[in-house]
């Protein structure tokens, strides 16, 4: 997870923009958004017109979703698999998302391996998103984007020390030669969905859903963050990641990461090497005393959710 200002030689892949407004995520957010289309691409709001008007019956009820299938939105159809339109009830995994949805990520996520089944599921979770009013206009294509060569081109404008830096997702600046747009560009990476694995294992699959949903929501935030330009840039880096992962944490029991104890440990550690780079004395000498008072309050308070989940055994590294 991070923020990135990239520089490259490689041509703009993106070549329209279309200012439908989407919604969704939990975060609230203080901007809109343009969609930028790759010719191809499966958008969000296909979810909620694949079953408009039609029914569509299954052959068999053990049917599965091939990648090579030839066309796999018609799979995704099927009354057993069909990612749903109309609004259910919360899921009790991820309370921010529909039951219907998150079983539908359950379903999928084993045998995610294309770009296109990635992206969808993505877009699943967007779809639902919007139903309740978050706004993804906020960023380049309305949507969170899975490209796996678009990834790596990414990673590879990575300063030296942060390519080995474990991440589910990259927001690239605005107005970069690989982000030509004035709005960032959110991408999804591989390790949001993890291995490939067994069906059978139920634990791991929610684990796995749980940390696709929470790594959309960290860089929605940081998408947030990057509608004034002017100030994200004066915040830093450091400032930046500390506020996306300290919101991971306040919206824990939303986003499902405080039901899984390992990852929600993972992303407490997290924020707290944001926290502690945040608090050396080159960085926090440069902020004004209401700024350094407000961030303390806001480390207690997250110290207070992170103890209500890990227990009274945990450290507070917030300081006086």
């Amino acid at each position: 997870m991070g923020m990135i200002r990239i520089h490259t030689a490689a041509k703009s892949p993106f070549v329209g923009r279309n200012n439908a407004v989407l919604s969704g995520i939990h975060l609230t957010p203080d901007a809109a958004v343009r969609r930028i289309v790759r010719p191809g691409a499966i958008q969000a709001g296909d979810y909620d017109q694949l079953n408009d008007g039609k029914e569509t019956v299954s052959p068999s009820t053990d049917e599965t979703c091939r990648e090579d299938s030839a066309d796999i939105r018609q799979c995704l159809r099927t009354p057993e698999k069909r990612l749903q339109r109309t609004p259910g009830r919360p899921s009790r995994l991820v309370p921010d998302l529909e039951e219907a949805t998150v079983s539908d990520l359950e379903s999928y996520m084993p045998m995610a391996r294309s770009d296109q089944l990635r992206q969808q599921m993505v877009d699943a979770i967007v779809s639902d998103r919007q139903r309740k009013g978050t706004d993804f206009s906020i960023m380049v294509r309305g949507r969170p984007v899975y490209d796996s060569d678009l990834w790596q081109r990414a990673m590879q404008q990575l300063p030296a020390e942060q390519r080995s830096e474990p991440r589910n997702g990259i927001t690239v600046h605005p107005r970069t030669q690989l982000n030509p747009d004035p709005l960032p560009l959110v991408l999804i990476g591989p390790t949001a969905f993890g291995p490939l694995i067994d069906p059978s294992n139920r634990d791991l699959v929610r684990e796995l859903v749980v940390r696709l949903y929470t790594a959309i929501t960290h860089e929605y935030r940081h998408a947030t963050q990057w509608q004034r330009p002017a100030e994200a840039t004066a915040m830093g880096r450091v400032r930046l990641e500390v506020d996306a992962f300290f919101a991971d944490i306040e919206n824990s029991r939303a986003t499902g990461l405080a039901g899984q104890r390992e990852p929600f440990r993972h992303t407490w550690d997290e924020a707290t090497g944001w926290w502690r780079q945040l608090r050396a004395p080159a960085l926090w000498g440069t902020l004004s005393d209401d700024e350094r008072r407000a961030y303390a309050e806001r480390c207690r308070r997250v110290f207070a959710i992170v103890q209500s989940v890990l227990g009274r055994g945990v450290s507070s590294p917030c300081g006086p």
